[in-house]
């Protein structure tokens, strides 16, 4: 009969009934220390990723979460022998464990680089993860607990986005073909994360797109060609954004460009993701080319680098979520006259206790350090409001410490909510840190500010005690969070631009006669909000509409 302190495992159960625990080095579980048990008790009971490296064997036994993390290494690792299982690991990850085991020593690592064999090949992984001891009632470290979460798509993100950033820089200046191509091999070259090897082959050479080199191997995309030479994976990617691969190697000999040739990194899967960047890649080198071309061209190059910056901004905001009886709808809308990765976003992730957090903020710049620190602030937040969930304020606190503690030297503007559906309504709790305040329509069309004292900017004062505030919202209600985007114009203050945007919601409202709402308001409300500023906006606009229902 299975042991009852499985119970909690989740989908799990099975494979937790067909270890034969008496053979590893636990035993059966029913002699497992009291300690061990109570541990395990816990960690089944979370949803976040943990697992237990135990005893002088460091033995694995983890939770439902964790599989997603370790891949095809589930079940067989279940019970194993950490060293083991993690044989390609072992050399980041075991001095760490013989610390904690020996000397009880903790250990917190942000975006730390951990190898693993877990989908068929060796793959480049990275990891925010803590390693706490775990001591019985004598206080011998019996074991300890990792608890851990993926960052590997946010650091390689941010990785590419520097790397395209650097590339336009790069190729800004250069006024010949041929400096282009040579500036652009030199920096993939040096790429070596992302690109382990590049080349250029004339427009006339091989290879011929219309007849890939291993039986079998489809033309995937019209501008990308994937083929196998001699066991090694080579993208062949067009210099001539917006033209199929094929036509791109039969361009008139005035016009002639090369096919771009790139082996890239065997440690990351050729996913829809990589294959993106690696278009991006080739569209922003043939933007330059365009460029240098003609003028006409040079309009093409601004709309090219705006929409590749644009969609690796996207790439680090979450989809929104959403509850039975709130809905969150989300826009993201750069500045038409910057060509450059930002700083603003929004995030919308579900707590433990069913609230539902919200959150918008700005940092200052246009640039790969503004987006790569406002992945940083962003996935800070979301990680302290799901491991140690408290009051906004609280949580806004800690993400403060953990920014001086970290050195981040950027600031941002946030609000950081959290909205919690009740029998008589939804309670809104919220904490501002120098950001323009939400607007909140009612279902009788008003419309006001939530207006407050805001507090400091994030990163500015570590100690400062932040404050919360609390409004009870009605059923068919609309919440709007933005970043100063929205309203901030270069000849007018902000006051005015917050004045301007209560008038347009509440004419919006009557326009539409907001009263019981339709399904799509939120949309629409989000769509004609940013068509009505679209024309004057200078900044980028983070936008989040949420929408409150009353029970099903």
């Amino acid at each position: 009969m299975p042991d009852a302190l499985f119970r909690h495992a989740g989908a799990l159960v099975d494979d937790y009934a067909a270890v034969d625990w008496s053979a590893t080095a636990l035993g059966s579980p029913a002699a497992w220390s009291t300690t061990l048990r109570n541990t395990v008790a816990l960690m089944l009971r979370t949803r976040f990723p943990v697992t237990l490296i135990w005893g002088p064997e460091h033995v694995l036994v983890y939770n439902e979460a964790y599989v997603e993390l370790i891949g095809d290494k589930h079940p067989a690792a279940l019970g194993s022998r950490c060293e083991e299982m993690f044989d390609e690991a072992w050399p980041v990850i075991g001095p760490l464990v013989d610390g904690v085991m020996t000397h009880g020593e903790a250990f917190f690592l942000e975006d730390a680089a951990v190898p693993l064999h877990r989908h068929g090949f060796l793959e480049e992984c990275y990891f925010t993860y803590a390693y706490s001891p775990v001591t019985n009632a004598a206080g011998e470290v019996e074991g300890l607990m990792d608890i851990a979460t993926e960052t590997t798509r946010s650091v390689i993100a941010q990785r590419r986005i520097s790397l395209l950033a650097r590339l336009g820089d790069v190729l800004a200046d250069a006024t010949e073909p041929g400096v282009v191509l040579t500036e652009a091999l030199r920096l993939l070259r040096e790429a070596h994360d992302d690109v382990a090897a590049v080349d250029l082959r004339p427009a006339s050479g091989d290879p011929d797109p219309r007849v890939p080199a291993s039986p079998g191997t489809p033309l995937a995309h019209r501008d990308l060609l994937v083929e196998e030479r001699a066991g090694t994976r080579v993208c062949w990617l067009a210099l001539t954004p917006g033209a199929e691969f094929g036509a791109a190697l039969r361009l008139p000999p005035e016009e002639e460009r090369p096919a771009l040739a790139v082996v890239p990194s065997p440690m990351l899967p050729m996913d829809d993701e990589h294959e993106s960047f690696l278009r991006l890649l080739a569209a922003t080198i043939g933007a330059a080319l365009d460029r240098v071309d003609a003028i006409s061209r040079e309009r093409r190059t601004a709309a090219a680098e705006r929409a590749l910056s644009t969609t690796l901004q996207r790439s680090l905001l979450s989809e929104p979520i959403r509850t039975e009886r709130v809905e969150v709808v989300v826009r993201y809308q750069p500045a038409l006259d910057i060509a450059q990765v930002g700083g603003d976003w929004h995030d919308s992730f579900l707590l433990t206790e069913g609230t539902l957090a919200l959150a918008v903020g700005d940092v200052a710049g246009h640039d790969s350090q503004a987006a790569a620190a406002m992945a940083q602030i962003r996935n800070l937040l979301r990680g302290i409001a799901i491991a140690a969930p408290g009051s906004p304020a609280g949580v806004l606190g800690a993400l403060d410490r953990a920014l001086d503690g970290l050195g981040v030297v950027e600031v941002a503007t946030s609000v950081y909510a959290g909205v919690q559906s009740l029998p008589e309504g939804h309670r809104l709790r919220w904490s501002n840190a120098g950001h323009p305040p939400p607007v909140l329509l009612g279902p009788d069309g008003d419309v006001r500010l939530l207006e407050t004292e805001p507090d400091p900017l994030l990163g500015l004062v570590p100690e400062i005690e932040r404050t919360d505030h609390e409004e009870l919202l009605s059923d068919d209600s609309l919440l709007v969070f933005f970043t100063d985007g929205l309203v901030e114009r270069r000849d007018t203050g902000l006051g005015a631009g917050l004045e301007w945007l209560v008038g347009w919601i509440a004419a919006w409202a009557a326009e539409n006669r907001v009263r019981r709402l339709g399904d799509d308001d939120p949309d629409r409300l989000a769509d004609a909000l940013l068509a009505a500023v679209e024309p004057h906006a200078e900044d980028d606009i983070a936008l989040v509409v949420v929408r409150t229902r009353a029970p099903a």
